[in-house]
Order: C-alpha cells, then sequence, then structure tokens
C-alpha cells in the first residue's frame, strides 16, 4: 500500500536519528510506521491502535520489517 502523500510530509518531517524509540498511536494499518521504520538505520518503532483489524493488518503488512527486527 502506497503512503499518502500527507502521511509522505508528515514522515519526512520527524527528525528521526539513529537509535530513535518512535510510538506511533493510531497507527491503522501501518504504512507510516513502515515509513519511518524504512528511514530508520537502527532504533525501533512501535504502533498502536484501538482496532484489532488494524493491528492484523499492520502485522501482515510489516512482516518483512518485524522479521529484520527479528
Amino acid at each position: 500500500m502506497a503512503l499518502s502523500s500527507r502521511l509522505a510530509e508528515i514522515v519526512e518531517a520527524l527528525p528521526l536519528t539513529p537509535r530513535l524509540r518512535v510510538l506511533e498511536i493510531g497507527c491503522g494499518t501501518g504504512a507510516a510506521a513502515r515509513a519511518v521504520a524504512a528511514r530508520l538505520s537502527s532504533g525501533h518503532i512501535c504502533g498502536i491502535d484501538r482496532s484489532a483489524k488494524a493491528i492484523e493488518q499492520a502485522r501482515a503488512a510489516s512482516a518483512q520489517e518485524i522479521a529484520r527486527a527479528g
């Protein structure tokens, strides 16, 4: 799933640095979390959402990122 231009601008504006720990509240299907993970050379991102279905979708879509963090 492609990142919307609005979310892409937000992710691009984040001051991400190595070893940073990021919490995304209301992550939905995890599109922004995956974009943040792609920009982090090291560190950790955790996405939370009140929708169990959204979390399931985020986990499935983020399988590669989760495996790398391993």
